[in-house]
This record gives structure tokens, sequence and C-alpha cells, in this order.
């Protein structure tokens, strides 16, 4: 199956949801195929088996033996549930439904793929899947009826009846529960770009959370974001959606020095594991002979 739609329509949270009843299901019956969400972004080159990629992925993401994903995939075991076909970089992006398209023909398996719709649209080829459903903006009717379960927001009500980009912001569920929770912060003069009103939004709701924030020795919003924007560049430039601590590595840290001072503390910490283990051997072996025991 193919799951469409707009940016922020609540694709990723349906296939979630989707993915709570499956397990749920299979919870109750053996037989049934394992649940499984994986993202597309970092699928890597023309020449990597869709069947290849995914193995690796159970392995990283979900510590699944190479082994033991190979045996699920060749036994159709996995039902697999995969998010952000828009996400893989678009020089890569038709290579990747001709994998799929490959994989699903060799493998046969249960699939649901997730895609914007107009990314989805301008590919060159498309998914031979015979299922496809689209998530639908919402309406004036909905976005009245979210609105009026929160009657803090009257006022945002008519605000966003006035304000047309503020409208068009509001047609996606992520967008207008944004609005509700930042609507006090965002400017009252109506701007004219749909992007320029998206970004104000953000900026607001980055405020209210910096606000809410609990504890003490914060770093500062400044070196909060400036981290971030630069966390969110290395999982760009390595096409990343979804970040692993431990997938971060050495090269991508920003300075000479710091690379240095990294490639350091790793000799440094070989040395003390090696240089400590003689005295550690030595230290039991004088505790045993002495009948002090372990």
């Amino acid at each position: 199956m193919l799951l469409l739609g707009g940016p922020c329509s609540g694709k990723t949270t349906l296939l979630f949801e989707l993915t709570r009843c499956l397990v749920a299901r299979a919870d109750q019956t053996a037989d049934l195929r394992i649940p499984v969400v994986v993202n597309l972004a970092s699928w890597g080159s023309k020449k990597q088996a869709m069947a290849d990629w995914l193995i690796h992925e159970l392995n990283s993401k979900y510590q699944v033996p190479r082994s033991v994903g190979q045996g699920w995939l060749q036994q159709q075991q996995l039902l697999l549930l995969l998010d952000g076909l828009d996400e893989v970089p678009l020089p890569r992006r038709d290579d990747c439904v001709e994998a799929l398209n490959q994989f699903y023909q060799d493998y046969g398996p249960e699939l649901v793929v997730v895609c914007r719709t107009q990314d989805y649209e301008a590919l060159p080829n498309q998914l031979d899947f015979q299922l496809a459903v689209e998530v639908r903006s919402l309406t004036p009717d909905q976005i009245d009826t979210y609105l009026a379960a929160h009657p803090a927001t009257d006022n945002l009500q008519q605000r966003i009846h006035h304000d047309k980009t503020l409208m068009e912001l509001a047609n996606s569920p992520l967008m207008l529960q944004l609005i509700c929770l930042t609507y006090d912060d965002i400017p009252s003069q109506p701007l004219a770009q749909t992007t320029s009103q998206r970004t104000s939004v953000f900026d607001a709701y980055i405020r209210q959370m910096f606000k809410h924030r609990s504890g003490r020795d914060h770093y500062s919003p400044q070196q909060t974001l400036s981290w971030l924007t630069w966390l969110a560049q290395q999982m760009l430039v390595t096409s990343q959606a979804v970040f692993l601590i431990e997938e971060l590595q050495p090269q991508q840290l920003p300075t000479p020095w710091q690379r240095a001072l990294y490639r350091i503390g790793v000799r440094w910490g070989v040395f003390m594991l090696w240089g400590g283990a003689p005295y550690w051997v030595v230290e039991r072996t004088i505790r045993c002979a002495s009948g002090s025991g372990l």
C-alpha cells in the first residue's frame, strides 16, 4: 500500500497508529507477520539492494542479528512500514523506487510506503502497488471543530478566518496544533507569504519550549539552537531522518582541533584500558593468594 499526503498532514502519525494496531494484532496471533517501521531516508546508492539495506537497518535500529533479519525476509515474516520516500535525496529517489519494485517482486512482502503526494507524482517511475491512500487536508469545518474544543482559542478562530496564509497553514494537523499552542506569540499582522507565516509559528513554538524547560545548568537558547542546527545539517548530509548518537562519526566534528582532540581521547582510552589490565590482574591474583577472595 502507498500512503500519500501533503507536508504535516499526519502521514507518519497514521503510520505509527497502523503499526500500533498491527502490533496488538500480532501479539494475539503468533503466525502473523512482524510489523517493523523503517525510514527510507538513509537508503544507499543504486547498487545497494533493498534487502541488504533492510537487514542493516534491522541490525542498527532494532539490534536484530543480520542472520535473523535475513531469515525473516526470506521467510516473509515481516510487515514492512517504510516512511519517508520523499526524504530520500532527489538524485537517488527514482533508484529507490526501482529497488523497492525489485524487492517487492523478489520477496513478495506485505509493504506500506509513505511519501508526500507532490514528490511522488514528480517521480519518473511509480511503485508497483495495487492500493494507494491519500491523507486529505483539514477542511474549514474540521478546523472549527478542533478550535471549538479549545475554548482558550476563541480569538484565534476569528483570526484564522481573516488571515488567508494562517488558514493555509491550519489545514494540516501539525500546524493547527502548533498555532493553538503559540497563537499569543505569533505576529498579529497578517503575513503575505505562507512560508513566512510558517517560520513565525515555528519560531514562536521554539521560544515556548525554551520557557518550559526545567532544572538547572541549561545551555543558552543560542547555544542550543546552534548545535541543533549543526546536527540537522549533519543529518541532512548523511541522509538520516532519525538521530542515533552511535551513528555520529569523528569526521563530522566541525573543526580540525576537535577531530584531533577526539583522536587523542580514543588513543588515551585505549592506553588506559591496556595499561590498567596488568594492575587489575595482579590485584586479583594477590587477593586470591591471600585468601581474601574476589
